[in-house]
């Protein structure tokens, strides 16, 4: 007996028809473990109340990625709706660096704050933190970050190793969001789509608690998207944003101010999420940010155009002009053209002898294996497993690049197609996308299904007018989309197999097969 569409889909992520109805339930806030009754949680609430009480001055000091920013803004906007007042600071990557230095912590005690909370940074910072106790400030921390073998003196601590939380990892935003509801005492719908903002940003695993604060989070953007500043920024109507609108199109625009931007204006972001502005302000922020990731694509674009890639080499290893801080999209982009490993560096701003660069991987080829065999050759790292941020001198490049090739040669990535499911072109339909989105939403850890139409006539497929693309009529509607893949391609082979995604049609009604990959069958 042939499996059905569901049945399939269900094997697939080893689940069954008591799972399926559960995943098929609506969003509920009672599936997201509160702070409530944790002693860290408790102290932080009482030292932010006091604060507020007595009009002391505070502070939210956090960091340059979206994770960063979603955090300080939800601080931001939890002290507006209490009734209180605190200022803001997101440090820039190439003026202040990650986390609270010396510097600004000296800058914070003499303009006399009594308060400083800091997210998305702080659990390594212990010189600072020190600093500022000994000078009478209060400190909170909100972090996610691994910390050393000793915890900084701060006030409170809401952290993961201090907190009894959860089955899985979360986010500084997510962190932040927990901290609002227990102070609110309900989850504030726009604390929550930050929250679950940076949940996707930072790549948390979409499993158990964040899985539903992502669900509750489109939730109240589908119902409730004016004056979010999320929705705001979504390229598509309210009813049509899901995880990949996030993570594709809004993520991206934030994360391009703080790798671009190289001065204090990185700081717009929390007036933007967490302040109160008026309609023009907010206009006029949406159009700046939405300018610089365009200019962040075209110099992004022009990279990868001017860059001279040898495809026979087993990784690739690049040395450029951009920013710092844009190097690791170009080393996205690298991994997914050519599937490969990939290194993009560029001179270090702030150090005459090294580069700094980013290297990316997938499954079956660890970056941190890599970079732990290697250590000797790099003055600094840090990441995970298939993304990390390195510097090393000059002088060792091609060193870099020896042990780079040598390690990919001998860790091919794992097959990304072979969980494909099966289908045929007949169950390209919206009512098996509707059980495909029912499942959602996907992720990191919980990664959206590829499927497979096996053994397909190259002399059935249509193309576009110019001969350039593939676009095939599916027998329930919709069209397998396939662009890049011209008719001179793929008439060298008789039959292929099509990898892809389902995908909405323009009409709505109808579901479009998404093409990710063809190859010869076999």
């Amino acid at each position: 007996m042939v499996d059905s569409f569901k049945e399939k889909l269900l094997s697939h992520y080893g689940l069954n028809e008591a799972d399926f109805a559960s995943f098929c339930l609506a969003p509920d806030i009672s599936k997201i473990p509160t702070l409530e009754g944790c002693l860290e949680a408790s102290k932080a609430k009482d030292i932010v109340l006091e604060a507020i009480g007595h009009n002391q001055k505070a502070i939210v000091y956090g960091d340059y990625d979206c994770d960063g920013v979603m955090a300080t803004s939800i601080i931001c906007h939890l002290f507006h709706l209490l009734k209180g007042s605190i200022a803001s600071y997101l440090p820039s990557r190439y003026i202040d660096q990650y986390g609270l230095n010396m510097t600004n912590a000296e800058k914070i005690a003499n303009n006399g704050y009594k308060l400083v909370i800091l997210v998305d940074n702080g659990i390594c910072c212990l010189d600072e933190i020190e600093y500022l106790k000994q000078r009478g400030i209060k400190v909170i921390v909100i972090d996610h970050h691994e910390p050393g073998a000793t915890l900084p003196n701060a006030d409170a601590i809401l952290h993961p190793q201090t907190l009894p939380y959860g089955d899985y990892p979360v986010s500084a935003g997510y962190l932040s969001f927990l901290f609002s509801y227990l102070l609110l005492g309900y989850p504030e719908g726009r604390c929550l789509t930050m929250g679950a903002l940076s949940t996707i940003s930072d790549m948390m695993i979409l499993k158990g608690h964040n899985r539903e604060i992502v669900r509750l989070a489109l939730q109240e953007l589908h119902a409730h998207p004016s004056g979010n500043p999320i929705a705001s920024l979504c390229s598509c109507p309210a009813d049509e944003i899901d995880e990949g609108t996030l993570s594709m199109d809004v993520a991206p625009k934030i994360n391009s101010i703080g790798r671009y931007i190289d001065d204090s204006k990185i700081n717009r972001l929390a007036h933007f999420f967490g302040g109160e502005l008026t309609p023009d302000q907010y206009q006029a922020y949406i159009t700046w940010m939405e300018a610089i990731n365009e200019e962040r694509k075209e110099l992004t674009k022009r990279a990868i155009d001017e860059a001279s890639i040898d495809e026979n080499e087993p990784a690739v290893f690049h040395i450029g002009t951009l920013k710092e801080g844009l190097n690791g999209i170009l080393a996205n982009r690298f991994l997914q053209n050519y599937n490969k490993p990939s290194l993009v560096c560029s001179p270090s701003s702030k150090e005459s002898d090294l580069y700094v660069g980013s290297l990316r991987a997938k499954e079956g080829c660890s970056v941190l294996s890599f970079l732990e065999e290697n250590e000797s050759l790099f003055v600094r790292y840090g990441g995970h497993q298939l993304a990390a941020g390195v510097a090393f001198k000059k002088e060792n490049a091609e060193a870099v690049k020896s042990a780079l090739f040598a390690y990919a040669s001998s860790h091919p990535f794992d097959d990304e197609n072979a969980d494909a499911i099966e289908i045929i072109p007949g169950e390209v339909s919206s009512e098996n996308f509707a059980l495909v989105r029912a499942l959602g939403p996907y992720g990191f850890g919980f990664p959206r299904p590829e499927f497979i139409l096996k053994d397909i006539s190259t002399s059935s497929l249509s193309y576009s007018h110019s001969q350039l693309h593939m676009l095939t009529p599916l027998p329930k509607g919709g069209t397998i989309l396939g662009f890049g893949y011209s008719r001179l391609y793929l008439s060298t082979f008789d039959y292929v197999d099509i990898y892809g995604t389902f995908a909405y049609a323009k009409d709505r009604d109808h579901c479009d097969f998404k093409v990710s990959a063809i190859l010869e069958s076999v």
